[in-house]
């Protein structure tokens, strides 16, 4: 019976913990009920964004939708 190789997996999780993350910005261009329009970015569904609130606060939202060049967000939490 062969060998199996043991996967370390506290040596994955430090290279995702560390891994590169990336910026992309867009502009929010509606707002319908709880769904957020955005356009500018270049996002799959079910990607995860972050709407800058404000200075200090920002609220997550799920990729959706996508339309054309408009990227359809539904946060996670109220946008007050």
């Amino acid at each position: 019976m062969a060998e199996r190789e043991l996967l370390d997996i506290t040596s994955l999780q430090r290279t995702i913990r560390l891994g590169d993350l990336y910026t992309r910005k867009g502009k929010i261009s509606k707002i319908m009920g709880l769904m957020v329009e955005a356009t500018g970015l270049e996002c799959n569904m079910g990607d995860i964004c972050r709407i800058q609130l404000s200075e200090e606060r920002y609220a997550l939202a799920e990729v959706v939708g996508i339309l054309e060049d408009t990227v359809q967000l539904m946060p996670y939490q109220e946008l007050d």
